[in-house]
């Protein structure tokens, strides 16, 4: 569910990049092509120069490339659902089990949750009750899971 949310923020946050880019590029290409056929009007007598033309078209061609990837980039510093107000969901810690396996425990809402996360799917492998807290040695009210996790994370080494 976490994940599925966070996909579509993402993607609902390119989807309005990518078409604000297209509508410039939309835009400066429609522009310099009604520019050119009014200068082509004025010119009745000599032939259009189809290199400067070529060039022009090339160039906003490639202005408007520039700009998908820049955003794109822009997307990728920023982070996905930062752009769209995440702040009822932070990764309070993550570990990297594997290669492209990894545990998470999420902050949503002020409950935490661990989460197993795979190449293929993500997997709620424990929801607390209350939030964990990190900064106490003492695990009188916790359980026995949550004392483990806690000393995983704290050394970050998984024990066989």
């Amino acid at each position: 569910m976490v994940h599925r949310v966070i996909k579509a923020s993402a993607t609902l946050a390119v989807a309005r990049l990518f078409s604000v880019a297209v509508g410039a590029a939309f835009f400066v290409l429609t522009s310099s092509v009604y520019a050119q056929a009014e200068s082509n009007v004025k010119a009745t007598a000599t032939m259009p120069n189809q290199g400067a033309y070529m060039m022009q078209v090339l160039l906003g061609l490639l202005f408007v490339l520039g700009l998908v990837f820049a955003l794109a980039w822009l997307l990728k510093r920023v982070g996905q659902g930062s752009l769209v107000g995440g702040q009822q969901m932070k990764i309070v810690a993550a570990m990297p089990m594997g290669t492209r396996e990894r545990i998470a425990l999420v902050d949503v809402g002020g409950q935490h949750i661990l989460l197993g996360i795979t190449s293929t799917n993500i997997n709620t492998l424990h929801v607390f009750p209350e939030p964990v807290d990190f900064s106490s040695d003492s695990d009188a009210t916790g359980s026995e899971f949550s004392s483990k996790l806690k000393d995983i994370l704290s050394k970050g080494v998984v024990k066989s």
